[in-house]
């Protein structure tokens, strides 16, 4: 069996890299949500955080189907 991660390799590094950038995104909205009382800037924040993780569930869900794609080539070559 080829490596599944040799076929479409830049469509791969693509949807690794936006998934990776958004995490850190995520991992910096938690840590400035950590120092940050009530108040409206928190809920700006909270906002921010809450859009963060809807992009996590896209990205991951892109490069899950990306993976599934790959994997049923494979098994259908």
């Amino acid at each position: 069996m080829k490596n599944l991660l040799s076929y479409g390799r830049q469509t791969e590094d693509t949807l690794l890299k936006e998934l990776a950038d958004e995490a850190k995104h995520y991992l910096a909205i938690l840590k400035r949500l950590k120092t940050l009382p009530a108040g409206d800037e928190r809920d700006e924040v909270e906002g921010d955080l809450y859009g963060s993780i809807a992009h996590l569930a896209v990205h991951s869900e892109q490069l899950r189907e990306h993976l599934d794609r790959l994997v049923e080539k494979e098994i259908l070559a």
